[in-house]
């Protein structure tokens, strides 16, 4: 008898699982994708950038907060007929079909709006949220700080393939507010592309979409802060070519602070210098600052000792081609690593 109860109660559990399975296919939840012998169901997405705040050269990131949109039909919600008089109402994300959209280079993300669709009067679904957070973004930074960047928000489905999906452009919500807090950048126009992302291990190409943004560094602050210092500092130490051959304590003195003087301001870079291993623009130019600062140093030693092994003439006529030698050696170098 006890056992006869119990296989009742089972079927009645397995009777009602049935039942709610039905009732959520019927709203498009679960995995059914909306008229799948179709083919593949089309999603548009937009992306409204509303304030890009900070690029980390550094820690190969930036920070934005935007807001994005993705729309689909799906009939089994609601028909082209019915949906002017539901327009505007909302539904739990959880409770119908969605592209299970995923932002693939987030860090840390924080979203703003609830989890839920709106129905609008054309009979689509319309998904919207506002994220704020941090976003991988490798950066080519050979040029820095002369360069020009892409930022790139990648989002896309984690469950539905290319042959199961298609990612189209939302052109109604894409763009942004024209204004940014990002200093020291021109943030330029954004760009959409629709793409797939695959996982070798899965052996699948999901469908996904890339809102690109091209970023201008503004040059200004590291000419300013980096590049104008240190040419002080190679300036000053070429003034041993301007003192007496024989006054070693003064050449080596002056030499000396030059090389110590370079040595601590590159070592107070290094805290905001990106890290990266290969060589910048600024790099090159630290590295042939500091070379002009050695080779006046060893000018100063080299002339001392002719001088003080009686070759003084030979000593101050050496003083006087490095007088016009190395700052022009010095400005060429530097124009072409600049400009070239």
């Amino acid at each position: 008898m006890r056992l006869s109860c119990l296989l009742l109660c089972i079927l009645l559990l397995l009777g009602a699982a049935t039942v709610v399975h039905a009732a959520t296919d019927s709203l498009g939840g679960g995995r059914a994708r909306p008229a799948p012998e179709a083919g593949p169901t089309p999603v548009k997405i937009g992306f409204f950038i509303l304030d890009l705040s900070r690029v980390d050269d550094v820690l190969q990131e930036f920070v934005i907060d935007f807001r994005l949109e993705a729309r689909w039909y799906d009939s089994r919600v609601v028909s082209v007929d019915e949906a002017p008089a539901r327009a505007g109402e909302m539904l739990p994300l959880e409770e119908v079909w969605h592209p299970s959209l995923t932002i693939v280079n987030q860090r840390r993300i924080w979203p703003r709006f609830p989890e839920q669709v709106v129905i609008q009067s054309d009979g689509s679904l319309a998904y919207g949220q506002r994220y704020y957070g941090t976003f991988a973004a490798p950066l080519d930074l050979r040029e820095f700080p002369l360069d020009e960047q892409v930022v790139r928000i990648v989002t896309g489905s984690k469950r539905y393939g290319v042959d199961e999906l298609e990612i189209l452009p939302f052109d109604p919500l894409m763009g942004s507010l024209g204004e940014s807090t990002l200093p020291n950048w021109k943030v330029g126009e954004g760009r959409f592309e629709s793409t797939t992302i695959g996982i070798p291990s899965f052996g699948t190409q999901f469908a996904a979409a890339i809102y690109a943004i091209p970023l201008k560094r503004g040059s200004g602050y590291y000419i300013w802060k980096v590049v104008l210092p240190l040419c002080l500092i190679v300036t000053m130490s070429w003034a041993v070519f301007w003192i007496d051959p024989r006054e070693l304590g003064s050449q080596l003195g002056l030499s000396a602070s030059a090389v110590l003087t370079l040595v601590a301001f590159q070592w107070s870079l290094g805290q905001f210098l990106p890290r990266v291993s290969y060589m910048t623009t600024l790099d090159h130019f630290l590295i042939v600052s500091m070379l002009f600062v050695f080779l006046a140093l060893a000018e100063a030693i080299t002339s001392t000792r002719l001088a003080r092994g009686d070759h003084l003439e030979v000593a101050v006529r050496l003083d006087r081609t490095c007088r016009i030698l190395f700052p022009v050696s010095f400005c060429a170098i530097v124009s072409f690593i600049f400009l070239f």
